[in-house]
């Protein structure tokens, strides 16, 4: 079930499920924009996040929600603090952020954001139990 903070931001990004035949295209490059899907969060490395290819649904382990927005511009989803998410969305969103995202809420990790991949220097990914996954980012 998604919530209803979920179903909101994907209002805001103007972004749609993928189509059936969308599925395993490239994300930056060979789907359309305004389109989401679902990604294994280790895929979110430096290395690797220019070649992230969606699915259309969740699968069996722990996803990452991405949106390929209007402009083209593909963003990652996730739930941090409400402090980190002030840091990110404020007023002078501050570069060199430090932060915990987390595929779903856990404790005080529940602020849905979105983070464009360009603003990511850095991401490695942490399995501490079960289906949660943090993923360790430094944000500019």
């Amino acid at each position: 079930m998604v919530d209803e903070t979920t179903v909101e931001l994907r209002k805001a990004h103007s972004v749609r499920e993928l189509h059936l035949l969308e599925e395993g295209l490239l994300l930056s490059s060979n789907l359309p924009n305004g389109v989401y899907g679902f990604v294994t969060p280790w895929a979110i490395t430096t290395q690797a996040k220019n070649r992230l290819v969606p699915a259309r649904r969740r699968g069996g382990t722990a996803v990452l929600e991405v949106h390929k927005v209007k402009d083209g511009d593909v963003h990652i989803v996730g739930f941090v603090s409400r402090v980190k998410r002030d840091q990110l969305t404020g007023p002078t969103p501050k570069d060199g952020i430090e932060l915990m995202l987390f595929t779903e809420p856990y404790n005080e990790f529940i602020e849905l954001v979105s983070i464009p991949l360009n603003r990511i220097d850095k991401a490695e990914n942490r399995c501490p139990g079960g289906r949660l996954t943090v993923i360790d980012l430094v944000v500019r």
